[in-house]
């Protein structure tokens, strides 16, 4: 989340492949983690919602994305990336 929101604040020209693979490493250990706090209690239901929820967010990702490059200019998607690699920071440090 931090180097995605540097890249986009950044207007980095980062090919979309890498950047669905840096995405995708991540999602695999942040699932993982998930996953291994459930333990065998409720496994399906949890998957199921898991699967759902993950991709409603990815849809409105992807929306909020598009918007914001269509109609938000330059500098409003490199205003949401500051604000992604900020709010990234804050989560990794527990502040």
């Amino acid at each position: 989340m931090i180097f995605i929101g540097i890249a986009v604040a950044l207007a980095l020209p980062v090919p979309t492949a890498a950047v669905a693979a840096s995405v995708s490493f991540f999602a695999f250990f942040h699932g993982h983690a998930h996953g291994g706090e459930l333990g065998a209690a409720g496994a399906w239901q949890f998957a199921i919602g898991f699967a759902l929820a993950t991709i409603l967010l990815h849809a409105v990702g992807i929306v909020a994305g598009l918007t914001l490059g269509r109609f938000g200019g330059k500098w409003l998607p490199r205003i949401a990336g500051a604000a992604t690699a900020v709010g990234g920071l804050w989560l990794a440090t527990g502040a």
